[in-house]
């Protein structure tokens, strides 16, 4: 995998994926407490996570298309 490739993708995608980690962990907190309580390095990290293993399946079946 090109790591070029990786770094623009992962970057396009990490704000995103801090919406939707936000979005997430505040919907757990929700649930699990009484009050909200936010803790941005679970968000980062979920988001880091989830941006990683997208940006892995997106160039994954880019790469099988050209092998085609």
């Amino acid at each position: 995998m090109n790591r070029k490739k990786f770094t623009a993708h992962f970057i396009v995608l990490l704000v995103p994926m801090l919406i939707v980690s936000t979005l997430l962990y505040f919907l757990y907190t929700m649930n699990a407490h009484d009050y909200i309580q936010m803790n941005w390095l679970v968000i980062i990290l979920l988001a880091a996570l989830l941006d990683s293993l997208l940006t892995w399946i997106f160039l994954r079946k880019e790469e099988e298309k050209k092998s085609e």
